[in-house]
């Protein structure tokens, strides 16, 4: 399906692109050009240019067969585009000169594509090595280093240029690659590309981080979103220094394309991403990840960074953001155009754009919940998911395989664990892979509190331990109910069978039913063969024999209730041991800290006022 979609707008593309070289040499045939063809010329460049751009923002060749794309095939598509757009610049420029009385027309957009083009060429060269001789013995410059630079350097030119348009009053046209958003778009693609170099060198380890560092000290420090302390020169900072006085420059700008246009949800992206990063760029080395924490003296220069609790904490509440609220897309992004697109058009730019733009950002919304071990809060967005429509693609899958009718069911009864041969390559959509990321990484947060708390009952176990194991069983189950798939189609997974990766639904089912104790059915069952799923599938049919006897109702629609993630106030019961004085907690307090504190009960009197009738009130 996807294939031969591909065929078609591989076609599709070659054609238009013909066409337009064809009609650029009829202009540049023309014996007597006029201002007008060469204002043309440029169009048809810029147009040619953002075609050939196009294949690269999915990095996968289209055409038969469809793969993925090569670094050389990238660098030979941005280096063509990247000569288009600066062969429009040189015929407005052309233009221009022969014109005196005409208005300059801005090129801000052009340098912007220009930018990205270099970026693209750069990110081809990012594995190469950081110490090589040259002919003087030096230690050379990367190509990424040179390609980079050439990208910011386009970036900031655009920006000046659109800003001094700005500044004027005239309104920047929605160009394409470009947003209606002006000026803030390059804002935030120079500051996003800033960050892109630090979170690279970063990631590098042994010899080649201090490289690394240097190598984007030298790029980010020559583009700065604010006024540079001049108080120390380079050579008196430490390297750590200047990595945190680029990483705050850069916060500082993201944050601020939030400020000016409320509805830019690409910053809030890029933000989350850089607060999680922000661990390791202040120690590299001996940093584990975005689990750790940030101390004050440095946090407080980063916006929104709370030095108290993990990174990732931090990070998730600027993400949540884009989730304040339920949606029918689910989060805060929309499409926006100016004018009437074609169908073909709207299928193949904006939808696909809006939907790898959604997907990003809900997987990232997502992660950060379970990093941050938020289980209401995923099932909230679940149950908004639950309650969606079917996307496009999702609707065209289910139709098809109901031989071209309307869907029987619901989008709530789609598989979220396909099995059959037949359709593990067709497209799922958005809607139904976004489940399916959240339902597993649901079932990873039960593991993690199951993990966490002692809910084995024994024999003289309390009846709050009983019930605790009892609802991680449920939830667990109900996990695994949204995956529509019977045990015996588990067999078939790969990574079930020869246990390459694990299925979090399942993994949470087997840790339930072991956690409640009862493991009578796996008394007789023969555990010599460790081979393939023999023994997690005895256990984890075990486990489905007795959801079945405890929840024989249950569907795939049971999610924790409101009050349950609440701290529950316990009554005080007279008739237990220990009578009024006895000190109950509830079974979610953290580390065994009381829910309310110690009461006691004490007789006094009271002299009471004469005159006084019925219903009278007085003070003591």
């Amino acid at each position: 399906q996807e294939s031969w979609g591909g065929i078609f707008v591989f076609a599709l593309r070659k054609l238009s692109l013909r066409f337009m070289c064809v009609a650029l040499y009829i202009l540049q045939s023309k014996p007597n050009k006029k201002t007008q063809d060469t204002v043309l010329m440029s169009e048809i460049c810029e147009a040619i240019g953002v075609s050939i751009y196009t294949e690269l923002m999915a990095s996968q060749n289209y055409g038969w067969p469809m793969e993925k794309m090569t670094q050389l095939r990238k660098r030979k598509l941005a280096t063509v585009a990247k000569v288009c757009f600066e062969s429009a610049i040189k015929k407005v420029e052309n233009s221009s000169e022969r014109d005196d009385d005409s208005e300059e027309r801005a090129t801000w957009d052009l340098l912007f594509m220009i930018g990205k083009c270099d970026e693209k060429i750069a990110g081809t060269y990012i594995q190469e090595s950081y110490s090589f001789p040259t002919e003087h013995g030096s230690p050379g410059i990367r190509l990424y280093e040179k390609h980079m630079g050439a990208a910011l350097k386009a970036y900031s030119d655009a920006l000046a240029q659109a800003k001094s348009i700005e500044d004027v009053g005239r309104q920047l046209a929605d160009q394409a690659g470009g947003s209606a958003h002006g000026s803030t778009e390059v804002l935030y693609r120079l500051h996003a590309s800033r960050l892109k170099c630090l979170i690279n060198a970063v990631s590098r380890h042994g010899e080649d981080l201090e490289g690394a560092e240097l190598e984007a000290l030298r790029l980010t420090e020559k583009h700065w979103f604010t006024d540079v302390d001049s108080d120390k020169s380079d050579s008196e900072r430490t390297v750590r220094d200047r990595v945190w006085n680029v990483f705050a420059d850069i916060v500082g700008g993201l944050a601020h394309c939030r400020q000016v246009h409320p509805f830019f949800h690409r910053s809030v992206y890029r933000h989350a991403q850089a607060l999680m990063w922000a661990p390791v760029f202040y120690d590299p080395i001996s940093s584990s990840g975005s689990m750790e924490t940030v101390p004050a003296t440095r946090s407080f220069r980063i916006r929104g960074l709370n030095n108290s609790t993990p990174a990732a904490v931090s990070a998730q509440v600027v993400m949540s953001s884009l989730f304040d609220k339920k949606r029918a897309q689910l989060c805060a992004v929309w499409v926006t155009t100016n004018v009437a697109s074609s169908p073909f058009q709207l299928l193949n730019t904006a939808i696909r754009k809006y939907d790898s733009l959604r997907g990003k950002y809900i997987a990232a919304y997502l992660e950060g919940l379970k990093l941050c071990n938020r289980r209401s809060e995923i099932e909230t967005f679940m149950k908004w998911m639950y309650s969606s429509k079917r996307d496009l693609p999702s609707y065209f899958q289910a139709s098809a395989m109901s031989a071209g009718v309307r869907p029987a069911k619901a989008q709530a009864h789609d598989p979220l664990l396909i099995t059959d041969n037949d359709r593990i390559l067709m497209s799922q959509g958005l809607l139904l892979s976004s489940k399916r990321k959240a339902n597993s990484f649901l079932a990873d947060v039960l593991i993690h509190e199951m993990s966490g708390k002692t809910v084995h009952p024994s024999i003289g176990a309390s009846l709050d331990s009983k019930k605790t194991a009892e609802s991680y069983l449920k939830h667990a189950y109900a996990c695994y109910l949204r995956l529509h798939c019977e045990a015996a189609d588990l067999k078939k997974l790969r990574a079930f069978r020869y246990g390459t990766e694990s299925v979090p639904e399942v993994e949470a089912v087997c840790q339930a039913y072991l956690n409640m104790g009862d493991t009578k059915a796996l008394a007789n069952a023969d555990f010599g063969d460790w081979s393939g799923c023999s023994r997690k599938f005895l256990i984890f049919n075990a486990a489905l024999e007795k959801c079945k006897a405890l929840y024989p109702t249950l569907s795939g629609t049971f999610f924790s209730k409101k009050g349950s993630t609440k701290p529950r106030k316990d009554r005080t019961d007279d008739d237990e041991p220990g009578g009024a004085n006895k000190r109950r907690r509830s079974p979610d307090s953290p580390m065994g800290e009381s829910c309310e504190k110690e009461t006691t009960k004490a007789s006094f009197e009271v002299a009471v006022p004469k005159g006084l009738k019925a219903g009278d009130t007085f003070l003591t």
